[in-house]
């Protein structure tokens, strides 16, 4: 079943009506309404709170099939619905963008056109050739490429000037540059992102790693001044905690390692010159 179908299944087994679906999540009645009949897609940002109010999970939500009895929450961790979030959630824009902008009336963009193209086929045309990115002066911004998927419901237009202007972006980016902080950081995730299982939100070891100084200049080959002086930048962006107790004790938040890895990404874009073409409000840059 398609999101829509999926919502207005899991709301009758709450026993709520679209009125007091929307009311929880506000949104209006006819909101909700649209989404059920598929004549538009929620906003990206409420499908958490869909999710919460009907007691399902992002999985669920977005099955293709569900049962008389869907997967109840039960504060239990799904590791299949942070799996298949990713994927689902770059579908989703794909789908919302091309509802939203005036992409389908470009001839270079036919394929959209037929109403039998499901987000996911789209979404398996697209990431073949192109990288899509949309920008709104008051939704926000999305980045949608194969390896990676971005959303920012804040950045504006109008905002991109005042950007390259702060000299914290210009300080952030010079200590993630910094050599060796790369290099513990490469050494920090080499030893401890072997496993492809996703983050539970249940067990804080997921979101943290225990670090010590004396370990990362043994294995870095750097003095233990220098791994200080990279731990202090770290701890500047937030990426790296520090605790003083008894003795000192050092802790690197995985969720913002995952932030600074995808600030990289995003230059290591920029570095390969892509081309791009821009159609209305929406521009597709080729790979």
């Amino acid at each position: 079943m398609s999101i829509g179908k999926n919502i207005a299944y899991f709301r009758k087994n709450k026993g709520y009506t679209q009125e007091k679906l929307g009311e929880i999540i506000g949104v209006t009645n006819q909101a909700v309404s649209k989404w059920e009949s598929e004549t538009s897609m929620p906003d990206i940002m409420l499908i958490p709170q869909i999710a919460n109010a009907l007691d399902v999970t992002l999985n669920d939500l977005f099955s293709k099939q569900n049962n008389q009895s869907s997967t109840l929450k039960n504060n239990c961790f799904n590791e299949s619905a942070v799996h298949d979030f990713p994927k689902a959630m770059q579908a989703t824009v794909i789908d919302d963008l091309c509802r939203k902008t005036n992409l389908v009336n470009c001839n270079i963009w036919d394929f959209l056109k037929s109403e039998q193209n499901l987000p996911t086929k789209k979404l398996d045309k697209i990431k073949h050739s192109y990288t899509m990115c949309c920008l709104s002066n008051t939704e926000g911004a999305a980045f949608i490429s194969n390896n990676l998927t971005i959303i920012d419901s804040d950045i504006k237009i109008t905002d991109i000037g005042s950007i390259f202007e702060k000299p914290e972006i210009s300080s952030g980016i010079k200590k993630l540059s910094d050599i060796n902080v790369r290099k513990i950081l490469s050494y920090i995730c080499n030893e401890n992102f072997k496993s492809t299982a996703p983050f539970d939100y249940n067990n804080s070891k997921y979101f943290t790693i225990d670090i010590k100084p004396s370990e990362l200049s043994r294995s870095t080959m750097l003095s233990i001044d220098d791994v200080s002086e990279a731990l202090e930048k770290l701890i500047s962006l937030h990426i790296v905690e520090l605790e003083i107790n008894k003795e000192t004790h050092y802790q690197l938040n995985k969720v913002k390692i995952i932030e600074a890895a995808t600030t990289l990404k995003l230059i290591e874009r920029l570095i390969h010159n892509e081309a791009g073409f821009g159609c209305g409000e929406f521009f597709a840059l080729i790979q």
